[in-house]
């Protein structure tokens, strides 16, 4: 899985989206407040990407949660970060196995 940060969206940073096989955003504050972070969900969504909402802000969540196509919503409270990659990484596989049936 590749992971992405960058100051502002670029060709690059859009072929990186493309590239990956799923987009996972840490819904924090910043992240609400950043529309780079906004503009890379809407590129991801547009990619058809399966998109992962991570929360650690609840107040920041309940501010994008309907904007976007999230695949799954995991909070960080409530999972470890070892079981929140773990869903991830069984949610991938489970795609890629549909694809390739």
């Amino acid at each position: 899985m590749t992971i992405i940060f960058s100051k502002k969206i670029t060709p690059a940073s859009v072929t990186k989206i493309k590239d990956s096989e799923g987009f996972i955003a840490l819904i924090t504050e910043n992240f609400v407040k950043d529309e780079r972070c906004l503009t890379e969900c809407k590129i991801a969504q547009e990619l058809n990407k399966p998109m992962y909402a991570i929360i650690k802000d609840k107040k920041a969540w309940n501010k994008i949660e309907n904007q976007f196509h999230w695949r799954k919503i995991l909070n960080f409270q409530e999972e470890t970060p070892t079981t929140i990659t773990k869903k991830i990484k069984q949610d991938l596989e489970f795609i890629r196995a549909i694809e390739h049936a």
